[in-house]
């Protein structure tokens, strides 16, 4: 450590100045928490600075300090004479540091922090919230004492009034991380494009926020990818509010979503597939992802057409890799399709810590997806609260917009309630039933696929709803085995398909029907093949006298044959039905 830092920091701290390390050649903190770190302990100050770089500028914390800093930079109109028609005769009083950028501080203490952030062009204020660098620090030139420290500073116990309002800021450079950097990029990049700017604009825009902003920079590599990303963008900005007459919408209706799946699920809005537990929840959403990656219907049916094949990034948060990737060659297989589907692990993905919404992100646009599905919702987001509005809006509704924004439509799977869903009283009425948590998380919706196993019938009920008309309730049913090799560790399907294990798909079985007791969907249920008054009680989950009765009904409809035989000296009774269901997989 020079013999300059560890002097100033003897110096500032017997003043009661809270003292921080900032990069070398920087203004960026060197620290985690940046001048929340400052010490005003000079042994705690010094141990500070020794486990940082030598060469390490040094940063004071203003407000902790008690101290108001007058900034003035020429560069932006900021003169001396304007300072002192503001502050009076008090301004030439203060102790004054000449910058590295040209500039001037002038110290002052405060009573308490005052509001830090422009005072008037080229005169800012670092009190309250913010720091500034103080002698020996070096930036383009050395910090320097144009003035001796006075043994007290003069107070100033309040700002003076200017007739431009003014907005209270930290007093300093925003810096950002290196689990920061892409998101905030990108954000500044978009929105410059959807204000008209041009590939060079954001260029030169991204390496100045690259350079200044950034800890450590990125590289020029990076900063063209994220700028490419943001040229994606239209390039005239929307109106803060869009009001439309009752003409307007009349004569120039409003375009609607547009579908990714055609009556499920819509392009550029949040879609989810949430049901109860053994529904087939994942196995749909794969289905979805295999489809949609390949141009392929969902479900094999007409009716659910991708409209377009898509980038896909499938994100299982659930450990045990095989089986996702089982599901995804098991169902390629069936489609007879290679697919643009990437497997991605997330057990460690906790979008709601810090820096990891940015690596999702990262990785998103490194494979140029255009969908990811988040499998399930409950592990990678691993909310506090699921009924809590606000965690729901923060830490669920706002990062998958930003996937939005980057072109990217999230797909999250998520669960019903399994109390609820599991009781035999429990029939939900549309999808939204079958979303678990707050209200928000539905109000957040596209589009929304449901799923409920009739525990009685043994069919999977999938239910759709949201912004857009919908496919009627529908039923599923898990086909034939299918043998897709055995499953090895890979990150696109290209590499799985070549590998012995077996899945049985879902399937579209028909539109659903709702069930009276004895009815049509009841008789489906049952077996083609004889069956007797045991093996339909354990399909409907009723009682011995309530199966009798309805297999009795169901007898005397015509839709099932009674048949007796003696068996092993005593009457067994078996039933029949008349009319085989073409639909029913025997092998179930």
């Amino acid at each position: 450590m020079r013999d300059e830092i560890i002097q100033a920091i003897t110096t500032y701290t017997k003043r009661g100045w809270h003292v921080f390390p900032v990069l070398p050649g920087r203004k960026a903190p060197a620290t985690q928490h940046g001048f929340k770190d400052a010490e005003v302990d000079p042994a705690r100050a010094l141990a500070l600075f020794a486990n940082n770089p030598p060469d390490s500028n040094l940063g004071i914390a203003t407000g902790e300090s008690g101290l108001c800093i007058v900034d003035i930079d020429p560069r932006h109109g900021g003169t001396i004479e304007k300072a002192i028609e503001l502050f009076g005769e008090l301004f030439n009083a203060a102790p004054v540091v000449r910058t590295g950028g040209g500039g001037t501080h002038h110290y002052f203490a405060c009573d308490k922090p005052l509001p830090s952030g422009p005072l008037v062009d080229g005169i800012d204020i670092k009190s309250r919230g913010g720091y500034v660098l103080a002698p020996p620090s070096k930036t383009d030139k050395a910090y320097l004492w144009d003035t001796p420290l006075p043994v007290q500073l003069p107070v100033l116990r309040d700002l003076p009034k200017v007739d431009k309002p003014r907005t209270e800021a930290t007093g300093e450079t925003r810096f950002f991380y290196e689990r920061q950097r892409n998101s905030e990029l990108f954000k500044v990049l978009a929105k410059l494009r959807n204000g008209g700017a041009d590939k060079a604009t954001l260029m030169g825009a991204g390496v100045v926020m690259n350079k200044e902003q950034f800890v450590p920079p990125m590289s020029d590599e990076e900063v063209e990818t994220i700028a490419d990303h943001a040229m994606q963008y239209p390039n005239t900005p929307p109106p803060m509010l869009s009001v439309r007459s009752f003409s307007d919408i009349t004569d120039a209706p409003s375009s609607p979503p547009k579908f990714l799946v055609n009556k499920l699920l819509l392009e550029h809005q949040i879609n989810m597939i949430s049901g109860a537990p053994m529904a087939g929840k994942s196995m749909l959403a794969m289905d979805v992802a295999v489809s949609l990656s390949s141009g392929t219907p969902v479900l094999q049916h007409h009716d659910f057409m991708s409209m377009g094949k898509k980038r896909v990034a499938y994100v299982y948060a659930e450990q045990g890799s095989d089986m996702w990737e089982v599901r995804a060659k098991g169902i390629a297989k069936v489609k007879q399709v290679t697919p643009e589907l990437f497997l991605l692990s997330g057990y460690d993905l906790q979008l709601t810590k810090p820096g990891h919404l940015d690596a999702l992100l990262t990785t998103l646009i490194d494979i140029k997806a255009e969908v990811v599905i988040l499998d399930p919702l409950v592990v990678v987001f691993r909310l506090n609260d699921e009924n809590a509005a606000s965690e729901v809006a923060k830490y669920v509704r706002e990062p998958l917009q930003t996937l939005i924004e980057h072109g990217i439509t999230p797909i999250v799977v998520h669960h019903a309630s399994k109390a609820q869903s599991l009781s035999n009283l429990f029939t939900p009425t549309n999808a939204y039933d079958l979303v678990r948590g707050s209200g928000d998380l539905t109000a957040m919706l596209g589009a929304v696929i449901g799923l409920w196993k009739d525990r009685r019938t043994g069919f999977t009920k999938a239910m759709v709803d949201g912004r857009m008309t919908g496919a009627a309730p529908f039923m599923l049913k898990y086909g034939d085995e299918v043998d897709v090799g055995d499953s090895d560790a890979a990150v696109s399907i290209e590499d799985l398909l070549s590998q012995a294990n077996s899945i049985k798909p879902l399937q579209y079985f028909g539109p659903w029907v709702d069930y009276k007791e004895g009815g049509d969907a009841w008789t489906d249920a049952l077996p083609n093949h004889p069956f007797d008054a045991g093996e339909a009680g354990d399909l409907w989950k009723t009682g011995t006298t309530k199966t009798y009765r309805l297999l009795d009904k169901m007898t005397a409809k015509g839709n099932l044959v009674e048949h007796k035989s003696a068996h092993g000296g005593r009457m067994k009774t078996t039933w029949k039905k008349t009319k085989p269901t073409e639909r029913y997989d025997d092998s179930e």
